[in-house]
């Protein structure tokens, strides 16, 4: 008995560890939130986890809270920027180079995901010397700058959109954007028993016309509805948007305070406008709202549309015109209505029409739950798989695992 168990013991000492897969990404939700819903699939196939970000930006927090062990690079945008730029860029990227180097051959990965951002191009680079397989995801129509540079180097990229293909040098498939588990768990929204919630997702970096559109709405046109207003103005942003509230409400507004999630304005006999600079756990959000005002870029519509939510969307004009894009798909099936120029009359009316129907709510609701893409996540890690090898042990728990 003591010979067998010595030699379970020995298997059991030089089993093979389970490969490790570096996630690197950044400055935005649209660069990170993909990472987090990959790094779930990874970590349920058996994969270790780490994610390697700018200590400054978003990714550090939300890696954190997600039990992945994150590594701080520094990083500075270089490209379409200003002489001076571009040379702190060059300063940054050498000085970023040699600790992803340093980094990589430490944790010795069998695989590099890129999710986009200037953060991601170091390590990238690093990846490459060192011969290891690079993989991009690239959720929006017109590929980003650190994308489309790292493609060239990259063994294959997982995209939303066809024409995605055309600015990158590498082998594509559109597999849609991955979504993290928990928005496709969220129930049906029910029928609004008090208030109606309307969620206002300006994205991680905030819509500046958004959070001034809005507390005039709210005054001119919603002033005398008992709805619940959760909005999401930005980083730095939230002080400036109260401001604009209490001007548009002026002796109307009743109490003001500060609460867990932020400043809550009540104004009398009518709407609660919460205020809070970013959501941490949106899904949580979405599970409470009837409704969403947002943006169009391509991850936030992926979390709505794995919520099942009826949406108003204000189309942010980029180059590429991906957010139009974007928009126009859910508007043709029926799934959201879409403001274009950020109309403050056309949305106020958009508003007012939703808030009236909840039917209509319910039947946008379920238009844009068809349209989600639940498969994505898993098609991914699929072909990382067939790249680096199926895990030969199980993956190691929180704080190497991921989510």
């Amino acid at each position: 008995m003591l010979h067998h168990s010595s030699h379970l013991l020995a298997a059991t000492a030089t089993a093979p560890a389970p490969p490790l897969a570096v996630l690197t990404g950044g400055k935005s939700g649209g660069h990170v939130f993909p990472a987090l819903a990959l790094a779930q699939e990874l970590a349920s196939r058996g994969f270790r986890l780490a994610f390697v970000g700018n200590p400054e930006s978003m990714e550090s927090r939300l890696a954190a809270r997600h039990g992945i062990d994150f590594h701080p690079i520094p990083a500075a945008a270089f490209v379409g920027q200003g002489l001076l730029a571009r040379l702190r860029g060059a300063v940054v990227l050498q000085r970023s180079l040699r600790r992803a180097w340093m980094l990589l051959r430490r944790l010795r990965p069998a695989i590099v995901v890129a999710t986009g951002g200037f953060v991601s191009v170091p390590t990238v680079l690093a990846a490459v010397a060192r011969r290891l397989p690079v993989v991009l995801l690239e959720p929006n129509a017109r590929a980003g700058a650190a994308n489309r540079l790292l493609s060239r180097w990259a063994r294959w990229a997982a995209t939303a959109y066809e024409e995605t293909a055309a600015d990158l040098r590498c082998e594509s498939t559109v597999t849609g954007v991955p979504v993290r588990r928990e928005f496709f768990a969220l129930p049906e929204v029910g029928q609004a028993s008090g208030r109606t919630t309307v969620l206002v997702l300006g994205g991680s970096q905030g819509a500046r016309s958004l959070n001034q559109a809005l507390p005039l709405i709210v005054a001119e046109r919603l002033v005398d509805r008992r709805i619940a207003l959760l909005h999401q103005t930005g980083r730095g942003r939230l002080e400036e948007t109260e401001r604009g509230y209490r001007a548009a409400l002026g002796d109307r507004l009743a109490s003001a305070s500060t609460t867990a999630v932020g400043r809550e304005l009540e104004i009398a006999a009518g709407p609660v406008v919460t205020l809070c600079e970013f959501l941490d756990d949106v899904a949580a959000a979405l599970a409470a709202a009837h409704l969403v005002v947002s943006r169009a870029g391509a991850v936030t519509l992926g979390e709505i549309c794995a919520a099942g939510r009826a949406s108003v969307l204000l189309p942010l004009p980029l180059a590429g015109a991906h957010q139009e894009h974007n928009a126009a798909m859910l508007v043709a099936r029926g799934a959201a209505r879409s403001v274009p120029g950020d109309d403050r009359e056309a949305l106020a009316e958009s508003l007012i029409e939703l808030l009236d129907d909840p039917q209509l709510r319910r039947r946008m609701g379920e238009a844009a739950r068809l349209q989600a893409r639940p498969d994505a996540a898993p098609r991914i890690v699929d072909r990382i798989v067939d790249i680096v090898g199926a895990p030969t042990a199980p993956a190691a728990p929180a704080g190497g695992a991921g989510p």
